[in-house]
């Protein structure tokens, strides 16, 4: 067999059984880790890496065939969102007279805060909490920036860093030990 099939055999290759009992199951609304149990997956698999195999390009592929035959577009999904984005809702106002005024068109910030949301992850601008890598070991930094602040970014990068006078010393007592916990 030669090279390039191998590495395009697992790309091509169904999904098994498990993966195709999770896929379902996100579908039907189940949480992740939710699906990945009732797909058969140890709780571990389940806890660590569901998201990891629901997010593959295998498992994404099969999801979004399924959406097609049921004839779900990518409008029908975005639709909702710009809904939300647009929101607005009708308030009752009571003016100095006691008399009882509706006021229509005010905006719904909870209604579009919700629909930002969605559309920054559909966008794929905010990683969750399953997308951020693991903190790098050493004396590496990793900054994640989004693309619209990179220039800043950029621009940051060329400062100087921040110079310390070592003439000037400070007292410091410490009054209680505690571990700080890891992000």
């Amino acid at each position: 067999m030669e090279p390039s099939q191998v590495s395009r055999g697992s790309v091509d290759r169904p999904l098994t059984r498990r993966e195709r009992r999770l896929a379902k199951g996100v579908a039907a609304g189940k949480p992740v880790r939710e699906a990945a149990l009732a797909a058969g997956y140890s709780s571990s698999v389940a806890k660590t890496k569901a998201y990891k195999i629901i997010r593959s390009p295998r498992v994404q592929s099969f999801l979004t065939d399924a959406m097609e035959k049921l004839g779900v577009t990518a409008e029908m999904i975005v639709q909702p969102i710009k809904n939300a984005l647009l929101a607005t809702r009708t308030v009752a106002i009571k003016t100095k007279e006691g008399e009882v005024q509706l006021k229509t068109d005010e905006p719904d910030v909870r209604l579009q805060l919700e629909g930002f949301d969605r559309a920054e992850r559909l966008y794929g601008v905010t990683l969750t909490k399953h997308e951020v890598p693991p903190l790098p070991r050493g004396n590496l930094t990793v900054v994640i920036v989004r693309a619209s602040d990179l220039e800043k970014a950029r621009a940051r990068q060329d400062q100087k860093a921040i110079e310390v006078n070592t003439k000037k010393t400070l007292e410091v007592t410490i009054v209680k030990k505690t571990s700080v916990p890891s992000v």
